[in-house]
């Protein structure tokens, strides 16, 4: 018999019915004006147009294969900077170069940052 919502999962002996689990975000846009604190899933779209601001990378609960998408949303971010930081973790750019930053400084900018399981890796 079936059980709705739900996938079964074995190890080869025994069999259990377990939830897929999937980021709550997904799929949806959080408008970002201010500092502010990313989640595993989820898309930001910046808006640049009275400050620069920082993102806080989560550093804490990381899955493997997650994501988090970072987009300029109003092709400004080459005037007022997006600041990615992710606190202990090192993010690796597109360029290869690794820190705990990551400077968002060119309009228009979409950058996905996958947490590869000892670090986040830079997409664009």
């Amino acid at each position: 018999t079936g059980n709705a919502d739900k996938f079964l999962k074995t190890d080869g002996t025994t069999a259990s019915w377990n939830t897929v689990a999937a980021s709550p975000n997904e799929g949806s846009y959080i408008i970002v004006t201010t500092t502010h604190s990313a989640v595993l899933g989820t898309r930001l779209l910046c808006d640049t147009t009275s400050a620069p601001f920082t993102l806080t990378l989560p550093i804490t609960g990381l899955v493997a294969g997650e994501a988090i998408s970072i987009t300029d949303g109003v092709g400004n971010c080459a005037t007022n900077n997006v600041t990615v930081t992710g606190g202990t973790n090192n993010i690796v750019s597109t360029a290869g170069t690794t820190g705990t930053t990551l400077l968002i400084d060119t309009d228009g900018a979409v950058v996905t940052l996958v947490w590869s399981g000892t670090a986040w890796r830079a997409i664009v």
